[in-house]
């Protein structure tokens, strides 16, 4: 095994705790008395920024070798932003999609907004992230934070769909 990938052992598996969690969450699109779009729309995107995190993640392995401690406690900054973000956001079996949803908004809200903002580091080595999408998704999550509007979910929806085809 080489040393950057004993390097990402930790972020990684970060994620992967972070990604199975949202897994879990997943039943709620299914079970009709769960059913909240502004949940589901969130639980997709966010499942989406897992799944490309792990692949920035790897993509960048290669300068694990290169960087001192410090820059390293760095790049475990997103996972771990995003590990505490999962958490707030997923509520517990048996609470109610939308009641949840609505009173932790702000916590989760924030906490993906420090996620995104801890990817600054990934944007120096970076050319698969786009610094206008870490923005946007920072104001998207800041405007949720503040006001409290469950339909800005959409708006993220919106961004992943535009994301994907250009």
């Amino acid at each position: 095994m080489a040393a950057e990938e004993y390097l990402s052992f930790i972020p990684l598996l970060l994620y992967g705790i972070s990604l199975t969690e949202l897994m879990s969450q997943w039943r709620r699109i299914v079970v009709r008395r769960n059913i909240y779009w502004p949940y589901i729309v969130m639980t997709i995107v966010i499942t989406e920024q897992a799944i490309f995190s792990i692949w920035v993640y790897w993509d960048n392995l290669h300068i694990l070798t290169e960087i001192d401690y410090k820059i390293y406690l760095l790049y475990i900054l997103p996972p771990i932003f995003f590990l505490l973000a999962t958490m707030a956001f997923t509520p517990d079996k048996g609470e109610k999609t939308e009641e949840y949803f609505n009173s932790n908004i702000v916590r989760f809200s924030l906490l993906y907004g420090l996620f995104f903002i801890s990817h600054a580091v990934f944007i120096i080595f970076d050319t698969l992230t786009n610094p206008e999408d870490i923005v946007v998704a920072i104001v998207l999550f800041l405007i949720m934070a503040i006001t409290r509007k469950p339909w800005i979910a959409y708006l993220f929806g919106i961004k992943l769909i535009y994301h994907m085809i250009f």
